[in-house]
């Protein structure tokens, strides 16, 4: 009797991992993060068109300007769940996409090489106890940027980091998801950087 029980449960472990393959086969057959890949142009081309689809996702674009007006952005229409827009800040959040974009402006003041920008906020994240994993730079006409990426209470997070000198003063944003979606709404948000750039100059 205690042999048949072993048997059957024994059986039944072995249905359950044969069904959980199969899910995981299913799952990789129709994860469209796998099948779908984007490159930076077309989702610039996109986002200047005023909408881009991310996987199932449909995101529309309109023109904003931010920052007492200073700088304009293409925002995402319906996206965002926390909006604090202030003349010397602005904050978007969302919640349920885990993005989020934090834009500043500052008076001018001679501006240190990309290079030194980029170890000079490194130092400053290890010094609050982040420890960044630096990425790719890049100089776009006066825009700069680079991206890195932290560990953070939900998981490591993709950062893009972008300063841009326009009328004696310099506008700057930080745009963040998580790690494991920087190949399609990480670049969704680099190639907003380029269009940031391209609205401004």
């Amino acid at each position: 009797m205690e042999i048949d029980k072993e048997i059957a449960l024994m059986q039944s472990a072995y249905r359950e991992n044969q069904l959980e393959e199969e899910r995981k086969k299913d799952y990789e057959r129709y994860n469209l993060k796998k099948k779908i890949k984007y490159t930076l142009e077309e989702m610039i081309e996109g986002i200047k068109s005023g909408k881009q689809y991310l996987y199932t996702l449909k995101i529309e674009f309109d023109t904003k300007a931010i920052l007492d007006g200073g700088l304009k952005i293409p925002y995402m229409i319906h996206f965002f769940d926390v909006v604090d827009d202030k003349p010397e800040n602005l904050f978007l959040v969302s919640s349920r996409r885990k993005v989020s974009m934090n834009a500043t402006v500052i008076p001018w003041e001679q501006m240190r090489p990309l290079q030194d920008w980029m170890e000079f906020t490194k130092y400053s994240l290890e010094k609050i106890n982040l420890h960044p994993k630096i990425g790719s730079m890049q100089t776009v006409n006066q825009m700069e940027y680079f991206s890195y990426e932290i560990p953070t209470s939900e998981g490591r997070t993709y950062n893009l980091i972008f300063r841009y000198p326009k009328d004696r003063k310099i506008y700057s944003a930080t745009l963040n998801c998580m790690s494991e979606d920087k190949e399609g709404m990480g670049l969704l948000l680099e190639a907003m950087i380029h269009v940031i750039e391209d609205m401004n100059h």
